[in-house]
């Protein structure tokens, strides 16, 4: 089964055509037309990523993000922000607001489920902590943090030789 991505947009077309491309692609889409159904549909269950829309009415989509992100419970799930107003300097707010990324609107239906799949990925990388890796009998520890590589570095049963940025 796909993963779960929620869909955030008030404008029914939009919508509708972005719930229907991800579906055809294998995802499995939840649908929320303001920031309220929104937190419903997470309480329900918690989503892989959100495609969140910036102009949404009553609270707008970066308020929405900022909230998410302040509480330990939805700070890791992926937020990508769309909007049809692509002003300058609105990427970087959301951004700033805690958004994964940015994409504008009318969204481009052959390429938006190998975006959202790349945005995917891009979790999955981040979410790796620790590797336990087991050469030669010995048993070594690293940590990967951020994409730095784990590599055999000879240290003893001890550990002797952890650099700071290894250390577990």
């Amino acid at each position: 089964m796909g993963a779960y991505i929620l869909v955030v947009d008030d404008n029914p077309l939009n919508l509708k055509l972005a719930a229907d491309v991800l579906e055809i692609d294998g995802f499995r889409v939840s649908k929320a037309a303001n920031a309220e159904l929104a937190l419903e549909r997470i309480r329900e269950e918690m989503p892989d990523l959100m495609l969140m829309d910036i102009q949404l009415p009553g609270m707008n989509g970066l308020a929405l993000t900022r909230l998410l992100k302040s509480s330990s419970a939805t700070q890791n799930i992926p937020i990508v922000a769309l909007t049809a107003f692509a002003m300058n300097g609105d990427e970087q707010r959301a951004l700033d607001a805690g958004c994964a990324g940015y994409l504008t609107k009318p969204i481009d239906t052959r390429t938006l489920s190998v975006q959202v799949a790349e945005f995917l990925r891009a979790r999955s990388r981040r979410s790796v902590k620790i590797l336990v890796v087991d050469m030669s009998s010995d048993l070594k520890l690293a940590r990967v943090l951020h994409g730095w590589p784990c590599r055999d570095r000879g240290y003893g049963r001890d550990g002797a030789g952890l650099d700071s940025r290894n250390a577990a």
